[in-house]
């Protein structure tokens, strides 16, 4: 109970700081906006943002569970002020920078997207298109194409999920098991006719 208490207030706290560096942002006070979502970070994680977009996945979700398994709230929360990081970056000219932000906050949000629990879907879609709208023009990478296939399928966006699917197959060469996951959706594409 003390430990679901916990994960609440910090809940609380990042949303609370959510609201803050939106307002910093809005005056372009990007340095304290940074320094805000660094500091709501390491209170959620224990790691700053350059420390979280360079760990593995599994290694990220394992920082984002607790002992019922991964936290999506925690995880969307996390997402989103990656996401933020990401979008002061891209606003001091620095998109090379931003972009591992932008990735790793949609890894999350494709995580919580396709776990177990129901956000509002629109909700969900607006952070994700917000976030893949920041990634364009330059190509996504495999990891990244996979669930985002996932995902598209699953909420109904079948033109964008074939259109994914075409940049896997293309990105991600021969593969087998790509190819038969492929037959598989088009089949249950067929179902729907």
């Amino acid at each position: 109970m003390l430990q679901e208490d916990y994960i609440i207030r910090m809940v609380r706290l990042a949303v609370a700081a959510l609201a803050q560096i939106l307002g910093l942002k809005q005056f372009s006070k990007y340095q304290q906006a940074q320094d805000l979502i660094a500091v709501t970070l390491t209170h959620l994680t224990g790691m700053d943002g350059r420390l979280l977009i360079s760990l593995n996945d599994d290694t990220l979700l394992a920082v984002l569970s607790n002992r019922q398994g991964l936290d999506y709230d925690r995880i969307l929360i996390v997402a989103d002020l990656l996401k933020e990081d990401g979008e002061i970056y891209a606003a001091t000219n620095q998109p090379d920078v931003a972009r591992p932000y932008y990735l790793r906050a949609l890894s999350l949000y494709l995580e919580a997207a396709l776990g177990p629990l129901e956000y509002p879907p629109d909700e969900m879609s607006a952070r994700v298109d917000a976030t893949l709208a920041a990634l364009s023009p330059a190509p996504l990478p495999v990891d990244s194409l996979y669930p985002l296939w996932f995902y598209l399928e699953k909420t109904g966006q079948y033109g964008r999920a074939i259109q994914t699917l075409d940049a896997l197959f293309r990105q991600a060469g021969p593969d087998p098991d790509l190819k038969a996951q492929g037959v598989a959706f088009y089949q249950r594409l067929a179902l729907f006719k």
